[in-house]
C-alpha cells in the first residue's frame, strides 16, 4: 500500500524537481504543505471510504443527555449523520429521529424525562445530546460520514488518502505547487483538470456503492 514518503517521492518524478526531495526551497514547505492542505480540503467531503456505521459506538450513562469526545473519540469528528440507532433491554433496535438544537434545548430546558431508551437526537458543537434523557446504559450506533485523519508519518501504512484517494490529493498537491510555489498557471491548470476528473472518478465510484443498497424497481410488465 502507497505510503507519505511515496506520494512525496512521486510528485518529485513527475514534476522533475530533484530540489522538492531534498532541502531545497520547496522541499519541506511545498510538498509536504500542500499534500496536508489538500487533505484538509477534501476532509469534509463524502467519499464511500469515510462512510462509516462502526466508528461510532457507545453506551449511554444513566440520567446523561449529552455525549462528546469524552465518551466516544469520534463523536466530534462527524460530517454527516445518517442514522443513529439505539438497542434497548430486550434487544431491538430502534431509529432516533433527529431535531434541530433550539428544538432540543427547549425539551432539554423544560421538564426533562428520564426515556427508557431515548427517541430523539440532535448534533451541535461537536457533540450528540438525547432526548428524553436515558434512564440507563444502552448501546447506540451512529452510520454517516466521518473526518478521516491524514498519515501521522511518512512510512503510516493503509491510510485512505494515500492510497484510496491518492490521485486526487496528489493532483490537488501538485496544482498548488505549480501555481502558487513556482507561477507556472498553465501546468497549474493542467493537473486543476486532473484533480477534477480524479474527483469525478471517486464520486461515481461513492455512488456506485451507494446505489448497492437501494432496491430497484423492475417492469414485469
Amino acid at each position: 500500500m502507497a505510503t507519505l514518503a511515496d506520494m512525496k517521492a512521486r510528485i518529485v518524478a513527475e514534476m522533475m524537481r530533484p530540489d522538492l526531495g531534498g532541502n531545497g526551497e520547496y522541499s519541506v514547505n511545498g510538498v509536504a504543505s500542500e499534500i496536508s492542505s489538500a487533505i484538509n480540503f477534501y476532509r469534509s467531503k463524502r467519499f464511500y471510504f469515510n462512510e462509516k456505521r462502526t466508528v461510532v459506538l457507545f453506551n449511554t450513562v444513566d440520567t446523561q443527555s449529552d455525549y462528546g469526545s469524552a465518551d466516544q473519540a469520534n463523536i466530534p469528528h462527524l460530517i454527516n449523520i445518517d442514522s443513529i440507532t439505539v438497542t434497548d433491554d430486550t434487544g431491538k433496535v430502534t431509529s432516533l429521529r433527529s431535531v434541530d438544537q433550539e428544538c432540543m434545548e427547549r425539551l432539554i430546558g423544560g421538564i426533562s424525562p428520564l426515556g427508557n431508551p431515548p427517541s430523539l437526537y440532535s448534533y451541535y458543537a461537536q457533540a450528540l445530546r438525547f432526548y428524553p434523557i436515558p434512564n440507563g446504559i444502552y448501546p447506540v450506533r451512529v452510520a454517516g460520514v466521518i473526518r478521516v485523519a491524514p498519515p501521522l508519518t511518512d512510512d503510516e501504512a493503509d491510510n485512505v488518502w494515500m492510497n484510496d484517494a491518492e490521485e486526487l490529493i496528489r493532483a490537488r498537491a501538485k496544482k498548488a505547487l505549480y501555481a502558487d510555489w513556482m507561477a507556472d498557471p498553465q501546468m497549474g491548470a493542467v493537473m486543476n483538470a486532473k484533480e477534477a476528473e480524479a474527483l469525478a472518478s471517486l464520486q461515481a465510484e461513492t455512488s456506485r456503492r451507494m446505489s448497492v443498497y437501494k432496491i430497484r424497481s423492475h417492469d414485469l410488465g
